[in-house]
């Protein structure tokens, strides 16, 4: 599909994605708490994308990637000290 079949041109539509899709940006005017879990080996998102996601806020934050699981079963493979960061998050809200 071509921008000009959305009744756009190239520069709006790009314009519209770099302000709906710019996480970078998003991330920098965040200031809220902000908690990053991911694990190192991610089959379906890479554990990269975490750290971005960490190095781009701007507030207080707190990274953990697990050394153990994967993207859907993160939580069941490191239960305890993951809901043991969960907790220490919500009660620093």
């Amino acid at each position: 599909m071509h921008p000009q079949e959305l009744g756009s041109s190239s520069v709006e539509l790009a314009a519209v994605a770099d302000a709906c899709l710019n996480h970078q940006q998003k991330m920098a005017n965040y200031t809220g708490p902000l908690l990053v879990m991911h694990t190192e080996h991610d089959g379906l998102v890479d554990v990269s994308h975490g750290q971005r996601l960490f190095d781009w806020a701007a507030g207080h934050k707190k990274l953990k990637i697990f050394p153990q699981g994967n993207h859907n079963d993160i939580m069941f493979v490191n239960a305890r000290e993951y809901f043991a960061l969960l907790a220490e998050f919500i009660d620093s809200l």
